[in-house]
């Protein structure tokens, strides 16, 4: 009888530790999950980043042709026609 509840004693051990294994692994998920996301974010901030940079390029190069003489759009380049 002793070495029976001994069993369920440590059959109960056995299935905490096989919950907290289960939950460290939920906390590794979610920890893994969340680094993807700031990944992404931070992904998506230099894509826009990158977007305003190319645009600011455009709009530098349009007026440098404007300035050049070599575009006759003006108004595109943000010069002002007066």
């Amino acid at each position: 009888m002793l070495e029976l509840r001994k069993l369920c004693e440590l059959l109960e051990l056995f299935e905490l530790l096989e919950l907290f294994k289960l939950l460290e692994l939920f906390k590794l998920l979610e920890l893994f999950k969340l680094l993807e996301l700031c990944e992404l974010f931070k992904l998506l901030e230099l894509c826009e980043l990158l977007e305003l940079r190319r645009s600011l390029l455009r709009k530098l190069l349009a007026r440098w042709h404007v300035l050049e003489g070599d575009c006759p759009c003006r108004y595109a380049a943000g010069v002002p026609l007066s």
